[in-house]
C-alpha cells in the first residue's frame, strides 16, 4: 500500500488540485463594500444592518470551477479522499485508483463500500466513525469544517444493553453503597467503549 499512497500523492492529488483559494461570490464583496462605505461615513445603524447581512452571506463560492482540492487519508487497507469539486470528476478519481490497483497490486475495489457521497447530505463511515460536514444557518462560519461523528446505530447498540421497552431499566449493581467502590467512576468508562470500541 505504500506504493498506492505514492501514487495518489505524486500523481493523484497534484492532477486534481487547482486554484489557490475559492473566490468571494459577487453578493459577499457587495456586501462587504457597503459595509466599508458605512463605516466612512460613521453611520451606525447602516454599519450594525450591513454586519448582520455580511454575517448571513456565504464567505466563499463553493461552485467554484476553478478551485479544487483532493484531500488523503489511510489506515491499513482503508483510505478515505476527501474532494472539493465535481461529483463527475470525483467518479474519475474512482475510475483511476480502481485501474491503478487493479493492474499494479491486482487487488479489487468494493463496490458497496467505494461510495461517492456529498459530504454535508451523508457521512462516509471511516474506521468506526461517520466523517461528515457541518452545515449550519444558525452559524454559517462552521460551514465546511470536518467533524467525526459516533455512528447513531452504535449508540443506539450501547444504550440497548441498559434498556427495556424503549426505557432505562434498574440497575442494582449501579448502587452506590458505603461499603462498595462509587459506581460513579464506571460511567467515563462506559463511555470510553463507545469511542474506542475494543477497551
Amino acid at each position: 500500500m505504500d506504493r498506492f499512497d505514492q501514487y495518489v500523492q505524486s500523481e493523484l492529488i497534484p492532477a486534481h488540485t487547482r486554484g489557490l483559494r475559492r473566490q468571494r461570490p459577487t453578493e459577499y464583496r457587495h456586501v462587504e463594500y457597503q459595509l466599508a462605505k458605512a463605516r466612512e461615513l460613521g453611520d451606525r445603524e447602516a454599519i450594525r444592518q450591513w454586519q448582520k447581512t455580511l454575517c448571513e452571506t456565504p464567505t466563499y463560492d463553493y461552485h467554484d470551477p476553478t478551485y479544487t482540492r483532493l484531500r488523503y487519508v489511510r489506515y491499513a487497507d482503508d483510505f478515505l479522499l476527501g474532494f472539493a469539486g465535481t461529483k463527475e470528476e470525483a467518479g474519475e478519481i474512482r475510475a483511476k485508483i480502481r485501474n491503478w490497483l487493479r493492474g499494479n497490486l491486482k487487488l479489487e475495489l468494493s463496490e458497496e463500500k467505494t461510495l461517492i457521497t456529498h459530504a454535508t447530505l451523508g457521512a462516509a463511515r471511516f474506521l468506526g466513525y461517520d466523517v461528515l460536514a457541518f452545515r449550519s444557518e444558525q452559524r454559517p462560519t462552521v460551514n465546511g469544517h470536518i467533524k467525526l461523528a459516533i455512528p447513531v446505530d452504535i449508540i443506539r447498540d450501547a444504550c440497548h444493553r441498559y434498556m427495556r421497552d424503549e426505557k432505562p431499566i434498574h440497575r442494582p449493581e449501579r448502587i452506590n453503597s458505603a461499603f462498595e467502590r462509587p459506581a460513579l467512576p464506571v460511567l467515563p468508562c462506559r463511555s470510553r467503549c463507545l469511542v474506542r470500541p475494543n477497551c
